[in-house]
């Protein structure tokens, strides 16, 4: 909700927001937006102070605040629900007609013009309703304080003033024309792949020479903020800026006030002004005043965050000597402690330790008093210690569950895992029991794309069985090993016992008998390849039966998956007694004793024939108890991928 000044005869008196409305009081009226349910909209009305109806609710599907001038943007509830021609027009608190309802869109007045739609085209129009730039744009912007505008026209930008006077015209010869009002008073243009300033008058400020700008980003932090950004070109009334991949620094009056190959690299500036630089591969801190606040002798100095996408630190880390150090976001030394190491957390905390003792600081490096010791980052917040035990807290250092546990890992809020007295368990954030801790493992079934189904594979006494959100068990504790997702893979689980696998739904009906080494689903149909030894055959999951027996020395599908207009049908290779037929997909044979030559030409295939290695790709998504004897070709490709041979077996660990 915007905070409006009024400065012609409207106060603020007070602002109240409640659940379902946000209301507005003025001296004289109430602003009320209520949220509709039912319509998936807001709701919006006036009232004068003692309650009578200025502008009932309901009758304009979005009502504005007045401007200092008294006039209200107002849009007519459309009767089939999308924008349509002469709805909108401009209102006064008594619901009087200012502006007739002649256009399709409007967000109000900047500068006295009011940016309106009309037939698909933008224009703009005065506060009597006069037409002064004609309707031949086609992207909506407010004027700036500057009194000009940067508008698109057939898909290139157009700087104008107030009366449509065309200043800059990118026409076919500007690549890009960037703003960044009202904060920068100037444009960023792009010609040849190089880039200039402009003035606001359409004077070039600059050669094109550049290959970038840094700007400060200034936005406001909020933990779990993606890519928030806030720029200020000329923060401080410097911006540092890329010229053949060498660092400058330059002022609004566009002089260099640091030329390039002085340093190896300039960073943006902070909210301090403070820039890092490197020079002679050696890291310090410089003000915007160009003063050094931190000398060049660091190994690295940074103040990124944790993870890409949260906006930087306030405040800096830096190196020297093996020992750490942290500067506020003027570039002094905060607490004069040489640290011995510092963890970087999400929601931009720093975990720092000295002499075996540690604690946390926020993101500006002050210090933060808590009675626990923080221990984990987890996708909800942090782990935290306290006497021994692990309780969940949020970004703000509010327990979301108390010091009761062994371990826990919340990466769905709603239902976070907990390990208590050694078994795992899962309850809610209001502390309410999902499932009891008996378990030895537990994880997402994973049975549609979102998990909405709510189901846990889990673990007993070394063996894998299935239960839901209720504790109501699916299937009992009996696999060695489970899948719990297989992209483009069955409806259901493949599952071990011992050496075997087989194939069940995800309620744990068999689909395949757990009596074969090799068990491979057929996508989009009702067959799974099937494998003892040597020998293959095809099961029908559906009848329960084999299709094809178990006695080919080789199976090939050539099937179109999908839903293709013009689908090429189903055909099935086999090798069997040196013999290749081709059958359709009843199992006829359509073909008889085919040359390899003919196979590798109609389907790109080579036939050969057993043994086959159990490595298939449902093996490798599978977890798998402690008893499981790792095949070796498992083995080896594991130790190829330098993968360690643990990560085959069911294990309780964050994947945040």
């Amino acid at each position: 909700m915007r905070k409006i000044l009024f400065i012609f005869f409207f106060c603020i008196i007070s602002i109240s927001t409640f659940a379902q409305s946000d209301t507005i009081k003025w001296d004289k009226y109430w602003y009320i937006k209520t949220y509709d349910p039912n319509q998936n909209s807001y709701l919006y009305e006036y009232q004068d102070t003692v309650g009578n109806i200025l502008i009932p609710k309901g009758k304009y599907s979005i009502l504005g605040e007045p401007d200092e001038f008294g006039y209200i943007y107002a849009w007519k509830r459309s009767t089939n629900g999308n924008d349509i021609e002469n709805n909108v027009g401009f209102i006064d608190i008594n619901d009087h007609i200012l502006i007739p309802f002649n256009y399709s869109r409007t967000f109000g007045f900047s500068q006295n013009l009011a940016c309106v739609d009309k037939n698909r085209k933008t224009g703009y129009i005065d506060r009597s309703g006069k037409i002064i730039i004609p309707f031949i744009y086609d992207s909506r912007e407010d004027f700036h304080e500057d009194g000009v505008v940067l508008i698109s026209k057939n898909d290139k930008k157009v700087l104008i003033d107030t009366l449509g006077n065309v200043i800059i015209n990118s026409k076919h010869t500007y690549q890009e024309m960037i703003e960044n009002f009202p904060y920068d008073h100037v444009l960023w243009i792009r010609k040849n792949d190089k880039w200039a300033f402009f003035d606001l008058k359409g004077n070039q400020l600059t050669s094109f020479i550049f290959d970038e700008m840094h700007p400060a980003n200034l936005c406001s932090y909020e933990p779990k903020m993606m890519y928030c950004e806030d720029n200020r070109w000329f923060y401080k009334g410097i911006l540092v800026i890329q010229q053949k991949n060498k660092y400058a620094v330059i002022n609004t009056k566009m002089d260099y006030v640091i030329p390039c190959r002085k340093y190896q690299w300039i960073s943006a500036l902070n909210i301090g002004g403070v820039m890092i630089v490197k020079k002679n591969n050696k890291f310090g801190l410089l003000n915007y005043q160009l003063k050094l606040v931190q000398p060049i002798e660091f190994d690295t100095i940074s103040n990124l965050p944790a993870y890409q996408y949260e906006q930087k630190f306030n405040s800096f880390w830096g190196k020297k000597n093996g020992k750490y150090f942290i500067f506020d976001s003027l570039g002094n030394w905060i607490d004069q402690i040489e640290y011995d190491s510092i963890q970087l957390f999400q929601a931009n905390f720093y975990i720092v330790t000295k002499n075996g003792k540690t604690w946390r600081l926020d993101r500006n490096g002050i210090k933060v008093n808590e009675d626990f010791s923080i221990i984990r980052n987890d996708i909800n917040g942090f782990l935290a210690k306290k006497n021994s035990k692990i309780g969940l807290i949020d970004f703000n250092g509010k327990i979301i569950l108390p010091f009761d546990y062994d371990n826990i890992i919340s990466e769905n809020i709603n239902s976070i895992f907990i390990k208590k007295n050694g078994k795992w368990g899962i309850i809610s954030e209001t502390n309410k029991t999902l499932l009891p801790c008996i378990y030895e493992y537990i994880t997402y079934a994973w049975d549609d794309e979102h998990n909405e189904s709510h189901n846990y594979v889990v673990v007993q006494n070394d063996k894998f069985g299935k239960v839901n959100s209720n504790g109501k068990e699916l299937f009992p504790c009996i696999y060695d090993g489970i899948t719990t997702w297989v992209e483009y893979g069955p409806n259901g689980h493949y599952v071990m016992i011992g050496d075997k696998m087989g194939l069940i739904d995800y309620n744990g009906n068999i689909l395949v008998p757990i009596e074969f080494t090799i068990v491979q689903d057929i996508y989009e149909s009702n067959w799974s390849l099937v494998v003892n030894g040597e020998k293959c055959g095809l099961y029908n999951k559906k009848e329960k039966n084999f299709f094809l027996p178990l006695e080919y020395n080789y199976i090939y599908i050539d099937k179109d998956y999908g839903h293709l207009a013009n689908k090429r049908p189903t055909q099935i290779v086999t090798y069997k007694d040196g013999i290749i037929n081709i059958l359709d997909e009843s199992g006829n044979i359509i073909r008889s004793n085919v040359s390899q030559k003919e196979i590798k030409k109609i389907f790109d295939i080579k036939i050969y024939g057993g043994p086959f290695e159990p490595c298939t790709y449902a093996i490798f998504l599978m977890i798998h108890n402690r008893t499981y004897k790792i095949p070796k070709c498992l083995e080896d490709e594991y130790k190829r991928s330098n993968i360690p041979l643990e990560h085959l077996f069911y294990e309780m660990k964050p994947n945040f």
